[in-house]
């Protein structure tokens, strides 16, 4: 078994010193944070189809946060998950995704 820390990162931060209303979608973060503590991922519907890579975990974290960071008024561009300090997988959307 392997454990990932996640972390969230802003950018593009406006005139008014805010990127986005984070709290407006906290709930949203909350939920996928939960469904993965503690559990197995291969357990979750949405990876008994395809390997849970940490290039797909991050395909469906953007997947899951990209509607409610776009009501909040920001914007996914890319999700990144580290498996260590040197080791990095990412998803940035394209139209084909």
């Amino acid at each position: 078994m392997e454990g990932r820390t996640l972390s969230f990162r802003k950018k593009n931060i406006g005139d008014d010193g805010i990127s986005f209303d984070f709290l407006t979608s906290k709930q949203k973060l909350k939920e996928l944070v939960g469904r993965l503590d503690h559990i197995l991922i291969n357990d979750l519907e949405e990876f008994k189809k395809i390997n849970p890579t940490s290039e797909n975990i991050a395909r469906w974290f953007y997947h899951y946060l990209k509607e409610s960071v776009h009501t909040a008024g920001g914007k996914v561009d890319r999700i990144v998950i580290h498996e260590g300090p040197e080791n990095l997988a990412f998803f940035e959307p394209t139209s084909l995704s």
